[in-house]
């Protein structure tokens, strides 16, 4: 399955990715690839479920739906997951109708292994579903660090976007050990956007005490994580999200962020 996933993870000549738009209101991401060289262009349509939600299964058809009404060619919905007991879960075929069966692409821990630096390098997307996918493993620190450094340099993504959904759904604990790796110098970093980018979470955190800085970051972070999706956030709704001090409720939010189509979804 990993051979075959790489193939769908390669972008397609002018590929775009994006959180925003019809479709990507509801879903993480949405993005578009091209399995072989003549082959017919697929929208890949990628939901993270971190827990079983017989709502979500019922929506999964809306999201293929959408894309396939704004692009007219074919879609196929990728559900990730670090979960063995959700990814039997979305195994499940999904009857919508008569003759109308949907049948996901489930990505667990079972279905793509973590990847070496150099596989990450050549598919930086695959790097992440494999994240995604093993965020109960102890290595997946450093393997989303390494995907993060990928998207750095990837042409196909030159606004971050994806780099900024990965990170927004990566859970308080794990980004908390990917900062310690990084105090500790376990982990270099090779384009100097990379450099900058994580110096600056270093230097918040050293200059207003690590947990503080890293919360901070993180509700300065979630306002504009919502606008790039097309969710409207007032001055009010900002404020709020801004002043949240308290770890758990900020993870929460980070965590629904991904599907929310409006700002009260959190």
């Amino acid at each position: 399955m990993a051979r075959g996933l790489a193939a769908l993870a390669r972008p397609s000549a002018g590929a775009t990715t994006s959180s925003a738009g019809p479709t990507a209101d509801l879903a993480s991401l949405v993005t578009s690839a091209r399995p072989s060289k003549g082959e017919p262009e697929l929208i890949l349509v990628v939901e993270v479920q971190l827990s079983i939600d017989e709502t979500k299964r019922r929506v999964w058809p809306q999201y293929t739906a959408a894309a396939f009404g704004r692009r007219g060619c074919p879609v196929l919905l990728v559900v990730v997951t670090p979960s063995t007991k959700v990814e039997r879960w979305a195994r499940r075929s999904i009857r919508v109708g008569p003759g109308h069966v949907m049948r996901p692409l489930v990505v667990g821990p079972g279905a793509l292994p973590l990847l070496s630096r150099a596989e990450i390098r050549q598919s930086p997307i695959l790097g992440m579903l494999s994240t995604l996918a093993h965020l109960e493993d102890s290595r997946a620190a450093v393997q989303a660090l390494e995907t993060l450094e990928a998207f750095a340099t990837w042409p196909e993504d030159p606004d971050g976007r994806l780099a900024d959904i990965l990170q927004a759904a990566l859970p308080v604990a794990l980004r908390t050990r990917m900062e310690e790796l990084m105090r500790a110098s376990k982990y270099e970093y090779q384009s100097d956007f990379a450099k900058r980018y994580f110096a600056r979470g270093r230097e918040e955190g050293r200059e207003e005490g690590h947990e503080v800085g890293l919360v901070e970051g993180q509700a300065r972070a979630l306002p504009l994580f919502l606008r790039s999706r097309g969710v409207d956030v007032g001055d009010e709704a900002r404020a709020r999200i801004e002043g949240e001090r308290d770890p758990v409720r900020l993870e929460t939010w980070i965590r629904r962020a991904a599907s929310a189509t409006t700002v009260d979804d959190g």
